[in-house]
């Protein structure tokens, strides 16, 4: 996926706008960056955090979550299972050297176990249900600085 500067200029329109009308709801909408590197899991997992009010982003690779850093202001970022052990650690120094207030959810598999120590939070997958993803999620986003969703 690459991004042009106008796209991120629509979707940055989009996630401030839909930010400010989600202001006066007693839950705030969080803005959630998704990175792996399976398409359908990325897509299911933006699905599930969306079904909650939540605006996903998604990015690839380094330089993706870069660009996604300089125009939107990220609650959380969500590192998935399948990416290799090294590409997770790549991702995790340019979220937080791009967007350092941005707290880190690391996913991973039974059979390999964490790979960040220092991610925020970690979530074994599969998940015991869909929400429990989501529960997560609004747990981290809830307690990270920034201006609120």
């Amino acid at each position: 996926m690459s991004l042009h500067l106008s796209s991120v200029s629509f979707l940055h329109s989009r996630c401030y706008n839909s930010a400010h009308i989600s202001q006066g709801k007693a839950n705030f909408m969080a803005v959630v960056l998704c990175t792996g590197s399976d398409p359908v899991l990325m897509k299911t997992r933006q699905m599930i955090i969306e079904s909650a009010g939540h605006k996903v982003l998604s990015a690839v690779s380094g330089g993706e979550v870069e660009i996604l850093c300089s125009a939107f202001t990220f609650h959380v970022a969500v590192l998935g299972q399948s990416a290799a052990p090294h590409l997770k650690r790549e991702t995790l120094a340019a979220v937080r050297r791009s967007c350092p207030t941005t707290k880190v959810l690391e996913l991973y598999p039974p059979h390999l176990g964490r790979v960040l120590e220092d991610a925020d939070a970690w979530l074994e997958m599969p998940p015991e249900t869909p929400d429990t993803l989501i529960k997560v999620v609004e747990r981290l986003a809830a307690t990270a600085p920034g201006e609120e969703a």
